[in-house]
């Protein structure tokens, strides 16, 4: 009988424990482990907004990404953006990504430009997202670019415009 009770008890903290999270989100998450980044994209649906959250995410201690305003192809090709944006005709970005922390502009030995740069480890961007009202075949398609440097010139691998689908529902 005692292991009934408990089989009981450990099924309402099971079922307690996952109501208090709410519905779960759709998410794709993925390991770039040349570019020590990971990155988790997940949806968000509010009465006012669908919002396309992803989460960039250093892999080691001591790495910061660029901001979404660094050209594409960087700076005399230094750098990447950190960026996700909707590569589907049946959603379109709603104005711009809003980034968890700011990018501050950071002047490099060797460039006349600064570098919009993120302060060291994860950073987070949102953006808001609609339909088109075209065909939805239950998925987004996104693309991502992101690179990690260090402070002390070491840089790994970009990517560039890497496609991800996430479920739409």
């Amino acid at each position: 009988m005692k292991v009934a009770w408990r089989a009981i008890v450990a099924l309402a903290i099971t079922v307690a424990a996952a109501s208090a999270c709410g519905p779960s989100a759709p998410s794709v998450q993925e390991r770039f482990e040349p570019s020590r980044v990971e990155v988790r994209i997940r949806l968000e649906r509010s009465d006012e907004a669908t919002t396309v959250v992803a989460e960039f995410r250093p892999l080691e201690d001591g790495l910061h990404l660029y901001g979404r305003d660094l050209p594409m192809e960087g700076i005399d090709g230094a750098g990447r953006p950190t960026r996700v944006d909707v590569a589907d005709a049946g959603w379109r970005a709603v104005g711009p990504p809003r980034p968890s922390v700011d990018a501050e502009n950071v002047v490099l030995a060797g460039f006349e430009e600064p570098f919009p740069t993120y302060p060291d480890g994860p950073v987070t961007l949102r953006q808001a997202i609609e339909s088109t009202g075209d065909l939805d075949d239950g998925r987004i398609d996104l693309s991502i670019t992101f690179m990690a440097c260090s402070s002390a010139g070491v840089c790994f691998a970009p990517v560039e415009r890497h496609a991800l689908s996430l479920p739409s529902g």
